[in-house]
């Protein structure tokens, strides 16, 4: 499936040169803070993932089909 239909995703990715890292055009970065941790027992924590989106966890099956989806509508997003 990636390989047939993966390159219509190109163009919802930039390219940074200088790193070679491909970040989708939707992407937000956020900086974090001490604000973003807090401190138990005399140690940091690192709760920044919080902010992070993460998908929910759901079974392979549910998950490949979800991403049949993305990969097959892609091609309606270029056009």
């Amino acid at each position: 499936m990636v390989s047939k239909h993966g390159w219509k995703l190109l163009p919802e990715y930039e390219l940074e040169p200088d790193s070679g890292a491909w970040r989708h055009r939707d992407f937000v970065t956020r900086q974090c803070s001490l604000q973003d941790c807090f401190f138990a027992f005399n140690e940091a924590v690192d709760v920044s993932r919080q902010f992070m989106n993460h998908p929910t966890v759901e079974g392979l099956d549910t998950m490949a089909r979800r991403a049949e989806i993305v990969l097959l509508s892609a091609e309606e997003r270029i056009m």
